[in-house]
C-alpha cells in the first residue's frame, strides 16, 4: 500500500448497532494477479523447460520423467501486478447472505455492476475478485482502468453515494420496467440484463440474485459510519467519549459535539488535549494539528480575550491550525466553511 497503512480508510455499514460489512478504502494498493495452474488440471503451476525455455505440455513432462531427463522440467505459477485503488469489503454473518460463497459472489457481482451503472464507466473499468476461503469469504472491488477513476473511495466517504449504490445494486436485481419488486418465484437466477456479463463466464453457474435479496435490503437501510478514530469501535462509542472527556461546565462544548454527532460529522480525536511544550489547552484537537475553540461567555471579557490571542498565536507560530467558534456566531457556518475537516462520515 503506498502511503502505508495510514492511508487506508475504514468504515463499517451498521443496521441499528448490528456491524453488517466492514469496508477498507485502500488507494494506490498492489495487486498481485496468481495463474496457479490450467483451470482443468489437478497439479499446481506449469510445466517448463528451463534450458530451452518451452513450455511443456502433460505429455512431453511424463516422457521426461521416462528418460530420465526430468532435471531440467519445473514447475512454475504466473504472476502479474498494477497498482490500483480498492474496496476490500468484509461480510459478516449477520447480513444473512444466503447459499454461502456462492452469495457472496452474487453480491459482489451486485455492487460490481451498480458500480458501473451509477458512475457510468464500463465492464472492464471495474475488477472484481473474490479473496479468502472459510464460511464468507471476502470481496476485492479495484479500478481496473489504465489511471485512476478515483470513484471507489467516494462510497465511503459520501454516505449519499453508499445509500445510492446500495438502492442501484438492489433495482438491478429485484425491480422491473414498472417499479415493482419482482418475487421470487417469478425470477431466473440471473440474466444479462442484471448481473451476468462477458467478465464473470466463469461464475455463471453460481450466480443467484436469489441468495442476495434480503441481503441488500439490509444494506439499503443501514448506514455507513467511517472510522475517523481507531481506539473506538463505533461513531457513538467515540461520541460518548469526547462528552465525558470535555470540560463539563461548558455549554458551548457540548453544543459543538452534539452539532457534529447530530449531523454525521467526523468528530475530533480527543476533547481537552495536552499540548507538548504548549501553556494551553485547547477543547478539541483534530489529530495532527487542529485546534478547535468553542468560546463562550467567559470569553467575552477583554482580558480573557487578550490571553487568548497571546496563547493562540502561540500555537500558530509554532505549526498548529487554530480554529474558533463563538457561541454567538453560527455554528452552522462555522463548520460549513472547512468540509475538509468536519467531514460527514455516516
Amino acid at each position: 500500500i503506498e502511503g502505508g497503512f495510514d492511508s487506508v480508510k475504514k468504515s463499517a455499514v451498521l443496521l441499528d448497532g448490528e456491524k453488517l460489512l466492514s469496508i477498507h478504502a485502500i488507494p494506490a494498493a498492489r495487486l498481485v494477479h496468481i495463474n496457479a495452474k490450467w483451470r482443468n488440471s489437478k497439479e499446481d503451476g506449469y510445466a517448463i523447460n528451463v534450458r530451452n525455455g518451452y513450455w511443456q505440455s502433460k505429455k512431453q513432462e511424463n516422457e521426461a520423467i521416462e528418460k530420465g531427463t526430468n532435471e531440467y522440467i519445473k514447475r512454475i505459477k504466473l504472476f502479474t501486478s498494477t497498482t490500483a485503488n480498492a474496496l476490500y469489503i468484509q461480510p459478516v454473518k449477520s447480513l444473512m447472505i444466503e447459499g454461502g460463497n456462492d452469495g457472496v459472489i452474487t453480491l459482489m457481482y451486485a455492487l460490481k455492476h451498480a458500480i458501473e451503472t451509477y458512475f457510468q464507466v464500463e465492464g472492464n473499468e471495474i475488477g472484481a475478485e473474490i479473496m479468502g476461503e472459510g464460511e464468507i469469504a471476502n470481496i476485492l472491488i479495484y479500478e481496473a482502468a489504465e489511471g485512476s477513476l478515483g470513484i471507489l473511495s467516494q462510497i465511503v466517504e459520501n454516505p449519499h453515494i453508499y445509500k445510492a449504490l446500495m438502492k442501484e445494486a438492489f433495482r438491478l436485481c429485484f425491480i422491473d420496467k414498472t417499479d415493482k419488486e419482482v418475487p421470487a418465484s417469478a425470477l431466473v437466477p440471473a440474466t444479462y440484463d442484471d448481473l451476468l456479463s462477458y467478465y464473470n463466464q466463469r461464475h455463471h453457474a453460481i450466480i443467484n440474485r436469489n441468495h442476495i435479496r434480503e441481503a441488500l435490503r439490509m444494506l439499503m437501510q443501514a448506514q455507513i459510519e467511517v472510522s475517523s478514530n481507531d481506539a473506538f469501535n463505533s461513531y457513538k462509542e467515540q461520541y460518548n467519549f469526547l462528552q465525558s472527556a470535555r470540560d463539563t461546565n461548558s455549554s458551548t462544548e457540548e453544543k459543538f459535539l452534539q452539532y457534529l454527532y447530530q449531523n454525521g460529522l467526523k468528530l475530533p480525536d480527543e476533547a481537552q488535549p495536552n499540548i507538548p511544550k504548549m501553556y494551553v489547552k485547547p477543547d478539541f484537537l483534530y489529530k495532527p494539528n487542529i485546534c478547535i475553540f468553542c468560546d463562550g461567555t467567559p470569553h467575552d471579557t477583554q482580558s480573557v480575550q487578550e490571553d487568548d490571542t497571546f496563547k493562540r498565536k502561540a500555537l500558530k507560530n509554532a505549526g498548529y491550525q487554530v480554529l474558533v467558534w463563538h457561541y454567538k456566531d453560527s455554528l452552522a457556518t462555522f463548520v460549513a466553511k472547512r468540509p475538509d475537516i468536519f467531514k460527514p462520515i455516516k
